[in-house]
C-alpha cells in the first residue's frame, strides 16, 4: 500500500488549471489539431501522399506487353463491343479504389472499323493497361485486354466477357 501524501493532483485542481501554450499550437499547425477537421486534414494529406507515391511507381514504367493477359472472341458488331469493353473498364476503376473511381477511358483507333483501343485517360497519357478490339470480319469481334496480372481480378474479366 503507498502512503498517502500532502502533495497529491486532485481533479478539482487540475479542472482549474488552463493549459497554456505558444505560437506553436494546433491553431498554426494542423497536424496537431485532433479536432475533427484536424483528423480529416491529417486523413487527406495521408492519402494523397500515399498516392503520389503508387502513381509515382506506375508512371515510370508504363505496362508493355506482347501477349494478353486475357482474350475474347464474340459476335457483337465492333461498335458495340468497343463502346461496351470501355464502360466495363470504367466501372472496374470506378470499383477499385479511391484513387481509379473517377478515371475515364479513351478509345483510340488504330485501323477504323477493324481495330481500336481502350485506354486509361490518366497519369499524362501513360499506358497502365489497355484493351485491344478488333474485327475479324463479319459477326466475329476478338477482345485482348493487356494488363498486369495484379491488377487483373474476376470482376474485371466478368465484366469484359459480358462485351464479348
Amino acid at each position: 500500500m503507498i502512503p498517502k501524501s500532502g502533495y497529491r493532483f486532485s481533479d478539482k485542481i487540475m479542472l482549474q488549471h488552463k493549459l497554456e501554450r505558444d505560437d506553436d499550437s494546433k491553431k498554426s499547425h494542423h497536424a496537431l489539431d485532433f479536432s475533427e477537421s484536424g483528423r480529416t486534414y491529417v486523413m487527406k494529406l495521408t492519402a494523397v501522399a500515399f498516392g503520389c507515391l503508387i502513381l509515382a511507381g506506375c508512371t515510370g514504367a508504363p505496362f508493355s506487353s506482347t501477349t494478353p493477359t486475357a482474350t475474347w472472341t464474340g459476335k457483337r458488331p465492333i461498335g458495340d463491343t468497343v463502346a461496351c469493353v470501355q464502360s466495363a473498364l470504367d466501372e472496374n476503376a470506378r470499383l477499385t479504389g479511391p484513387l481509379t473511381q473517377n478515371a475515364k477511358h479513351r478509345i483510340e483507333t488504330v485501323e477504323p472499323e477493324r481495330v481500336y483501343q481502350i485506354i486509361p485517360d490518366m497519369l499524362g497519357g501513360k499506358e497502365l493497361y489497355f484493351a485491344r478490339v478488333r474485327s475479324e470480319g463479319p459477326g466475329r469481334t476478338t477482345i485482348e485486354l493487356f494488363i498486369p496480372a495484379r491488377q487483373y481480378n474476376a470482376p474485371l474479366r466478368d465484366a469484359v466477357a459480358k462485351c464479348a
